[in-house]
């Protein structure tokens, strides 16, 4: 066990099964909810995994998980940080509920499932409303500006 606090511990002790995706999901709740902050350091994997006695992988799994979702972002020989935009809604609401698209990356590669939804969430809907523009708090005042001219 350290001696030091970490600069960040899973707000929901102790973890339940499986260890990574409960680590992950306080990692995400604790970001929603504005205990971590854009480009705060999480301790290491390891530092981690002792203060949690379980084993370093399932740290890294954790974090890997992190990285992938785009909740942190790594830089060689400092550390793991939070990224600035890494709760972000990525949905468009249509007719039968709302699909969660992720971030979609426009590149030369082809992406069939997000053209699926893509397609069949702006079916019969107004292109005015597909391009409302939400946060996660509020309108985006720019655009509801711009659509009411």
């Amino acid at each position: 066990m350290n001696d030091y606090e970490l600069s960040w511990v899973p707000s929901k002790l102790p973890l339940e099964k499986p260890f990574y995706k409960s680590i992950y999901q306080s990692l995400y709740d604790d970001i929603l909810t504005g205990v971590l902050k854009p480009h705060d350091q999480l301790p290491s994997q390891r530092e981690l995994s002792y203060f949690l006695d379980i084993h370093f992988t399932t740290v890294t799994h954790a974090y890997d998980l992190g990285l992938k979702n785009g909740l942190l972002y790594t830089e060689k020989g400092r550390g793991t940080f939070i990224s600035p935009n890494g709760i972000s809604d990525h949905t468009i609401q249509g007719k039968e509920g709302v699909n969660d698209l992720g971030i979609l990356n426009v590149t030369s590669v082809e992406n069939s499932s997000a053209e699926f939804y893509v397609k069949e969430a702006i079916k019969n809907i107004p292109v005015k409303k597909l391009l409302r523009y939400f946060t996660n708090s509020s309108l985006d005042e720019s655009y509801a500006g711009a659509t009411q001219k």
